[in-house]
């Protein structure tokens, strides 16, 4: 069978034009495969991932943040204070620690102080009147109780004792004369001389006692004399035996019991005379002082 097809000519342009449609795609997509070229993906690199820049975190060392620092260790410190020659507690002194002011001591020598760092510290310890300061390294690694031993300041006296006789309506009359120097770093306290007599034939008690107040001698080496005169307790011919107790009320002055003399007596003698002394201070409270020094002459 033969087909036969007849166009008319209105028909033949549209198929004219589809026909011109169809290059027209052809060559487009021609272009576009030639533009995109396919890749074997089994063969193909991944890209690699792009580096990101990340803002550095904040840390202790880092400047763009606030430095978090761990407190350093702290401990309370007591400090208990004496004398060193006394063993006296030293009160009402101020303590500095690195320069720094931490408070006074107490009557019992003692001061508390909290919140000292560890490590090593420079102690002060300035007493009340302040005429010198001590100083000492302490290391602190804890709560700790600290006894400290100083040397403080003390009057020293230098006597001189001279025993003269006036002889008055045949009367022989005693006249006891104290030359004091301190020699000492601070002034002493309530000075008292207390003069004792004894008879030759009996040295086992004093005949009298006497009393020469020299009130608060300055540390300045400078003598005071002072004498007391009219002693009826001298006896013609009976030689006499005259001793000189120097007490004194300053609180750290060490006590001195060693009676000095430049003549030979028994030892017996000495001992009776610190005997004396004593049983003499207690039974006049009125003198409060420590025995500084004692002198035996003629």
């Amino acid at each position: 069978m033969i087909l036969k097809f007849h166009f008319s000519g209105l028909n033949w342009r549209i198929i004219k034009v589809i026909i011109a449609l169809l290059i027209v795609a052809f060559i487009i997509a021609a272009i576009a495969i030639s533009y995109h070229p396919t890749t074997d993906q089994s063969t193909q690199k991944p890209s690699p991932e792009p580096t990101l820049l990340s803002t550095p975190s904040a840390s202790p060392t880092s400047p763009l943040s606030t430095p978090t620092l761990s407190p350093s260790p702290h401990a309370t410190i007591t400090l208990i204070i004496t004398d060193t020659e006394t063993s006296k507690f030293v009160d009402n002194a101020s303590v500095l620690i690195d320069g720094k002011d931490v408070g006074t001591t107490m009557q019992n020598g003692e001061l508390q102080s909290g919140n000292i760092e560890y490590g090593k510290h420079i102690l002060s310890i300035i007493p009340y009147y302040e005429q010198y300061t001590v100083e000492q390294n302490i290391t602190v690694s804890g709560d700790v109780t600290l006894p400290i031993s100083i040397n403080m300041p003390n009057a020293v006296f230098e006597a001189k004792v001279e025993v003269k006789l006036d002889y008055v309506a045949f009367r022989e009359l005693g006249r006891v004369r104290i030359t004091l120097t301190n020699t000492g770093q601070v002034a002493s306290q309530n000075t008292i001389a207390l003069i004792f007599v004894y008879l030759e034939d009996n040295l086992d008690t004093p005949v009298t006692n006497k009393t020469i107040d020299f009130g608060n001698v300055e540390a300045d080496g400078q003598p005071i004399t002072k004498e007391i005169a009219g002693i009826d307790s001298f006896v013609w011919p009976t030689v006499e035996r005259v001793v000189v107790v120097i007490v004194d009320s300053w609180k750290y002055i060490p006590e001195n019991n060693q009676v000095i003399t430049q003549r030979a007596v028994p030892l017996w003698f000495t001992a009776e005379i610190i005997d004396h002394t004593y049983a003499y201070l207690n039974e006049h409270p009125e003198i409060n002082g420590t025995v500084a020094k004692i002198i035996l002459t003629r």
